[in-house]
């Protein structure tokens, strides 16, 4: 089993490793799921640590806590720091080798539930 990608309807998707949209699809067995995969959540917690975001983001938000810039500015600063990271390479090759079993035209989402 892959350890950044999981595909939807594996049985070892769960909320904590994939997040719950994907888990609610993953166990929805009566209607029909198309292909897809899943980032998890050790990915994204690898990005943010290999990239030191995880101080930018503290950083920012004890700035807007401490009234010292706005809540606009502290989510420019996450999301520029989060924009210039790179994702390491077994990442970007799990990720690639997960597209190519896809067929065009497919869909990109985020699993936030807020949206």
């Amino acid at each position: 089993m892959n350890k950044f990608c999981l595909n939807l309807g594996d049985k070892g998707i769960t909320s904590e490793n994939a997040g719950n949209k994907a888990y609610v699809l993953s166990t929805i067995a009566e209607i029909s799921i198309p292909k897809g995969f899943v980032i998890t959540t050790e990915a994204f917690e690898r990005f943010i640590k290999n990239n030191g975001l995880d101080k930018i983001i503290d950083k920012a938000i004890d700035s807007f806590a401490d009234k010292k810039i706005s809540a606009k500015e502290a989510a420019m600063q996450i999301k520029t720091a989060i924009s210039k990271g790179k994702i390491e390479k077994s990442i970007l090759d799990e990720i690639s080798n997960e597209l190519s079993k896809l067929t065009p035209p497919f869909a990109v989402r985020s699993s936030s539930t807020a949206e």
